[in-house]
């Protein structure tokens, strides 16, 4: 083999040890990389106090040895020792470790008031790390909102129905909520009252709202009739009577009359009509019987009783003596 060939074989043997050389350095932490600390934000619902919040801080490469970062908690719109416990102290890692949590006590109140918050801080990182996030934003979620019912409401027909919807206290943040006509008794389609829905919106400081819907005029004799107008989907509030009936107070009364007939002698029956001054939804049943006047039942005409049934949207009814 001449000189010139081997020295190419160790020119390459060289090459391949240097190229392993580095595809090993690449799986161990570089010496002089600075690894950093980070902490998230979180949020916790006010209904589940007295109790703790959790922050998680994060190491985004784990050291070959410890490492060290103090936090500590301050006010932003959320009030240390009344909305949460203040809290400080400092977190340890050790070789490996890239993750570890603490707790912040929050504490209940019956105050309604806007979402709050409070912040927490990293600081001071030893062992050789960083900081890259240093800031987590703690979100007390509110549950202290008013309470919101409906009132029931009664109109004449024609009229209008007035539901007043309501705040058990006042608020200091918007409270909206969806309302909505529903069929009960009463019925759209036959023109009972006017469909309604929409969304109300109490601006802070308000606590009355109202809905008006509108009822049908008829002539129709049928009871009174009900519709209902429900909530739902409130924000910032509760629903505690989400339902109302309106009650639409018929005017339609029915009277009942009967005609007068004359008749010769020679005819041989007098037919008398009874009639209703407006159609009625129910049946109507009267009685009737003949009296003596100047005639003498028996001698002049037949004596006739009876009853008469009318049913709903019926003609007039005969009476035959």
């Amino acid at each position: 083999m001449s000189s010139r060939n081997h020295q190419a074989r160790r020119t390459c043997g060289l090459a391949f040890a240097a190229s392993l050389s580095l595809l090993i350095c690449s799986v161990v932490p570089i010496a002089g990389y600075a690894q950093s600390f980070a902490i998230s934000d979180v949020a916790f619902d006010e209904g589940g106090a007295p109790g703790n919040l959790t922050f998680t801080v994060t190491l985004d490469v784990a050291l070959g040895g410890s490492a060290t970062v103090d936090f500590s908690t301050a006010d932003a719109t959320a009030t240390g020792g009344a909305d949460y416990t203040p809290t400080s102290g400092t977190l340890t890692f050790l070789a490996g470790e890239t993750t570890d949590t603490f707790t912040v006590g929050i504490l209940a109140d019956a105050t309604d008031e806007v979402d709050e918050v409070f912040v927490v801080n990293l600081s001071n990182a030893t062992g050789g790390a960083s900081i890259a996030v240093s800031q987590a934003a703690a979100t007390i979620l509110d549950d202290d909102g008013p309470d919101i019912t409906i009132t029931d409401a009664t109109a004449n027909e024609g009229g209008t129905a007035q539901f007043f919807v309501l705040l058990s206290a006042v608020s200091p943040q918007a409270v909206t909520v969806d309302y909505s006509t529903a069929d009960a008794t009463a019925t759209t389609i036959t023109g009972d009252y006017t469909t309604m829905f929409g969304t109300l919106t109490f601006s802070p400081g308000e606590t009355a709202k109202i809905v008006d819907v509108a009822t049908g005029a008829d002539t129709v004799e049928e009871g009174d009739e009900a519709f209902t107008v429900d909530l739902t989907n409130a924000a910032n509030a509760t629903i505690t009577d989400g339902s109302a009936v309106g009650t639409i107070t018929d005017d339609d009364a029915v009277s009942i009359a009967i005609n007068d007939v004359t008749a010769s002698e020679s005819a041989s029956t007098m037919t008398f009509t009874v009639s209703l001054s407006n159609p009625s939804a129910a049946a109507i049943t009267v009685d009737y019987a003949t009296l003596d006047g100047t005639a003498t039942g028996g001698a002049d005409y037949v004596a006739a009783t009876g009853t008469l049934t009318i049913n709903p949207s019926c003609d007039p009814l005969s009476v035959h003596g």
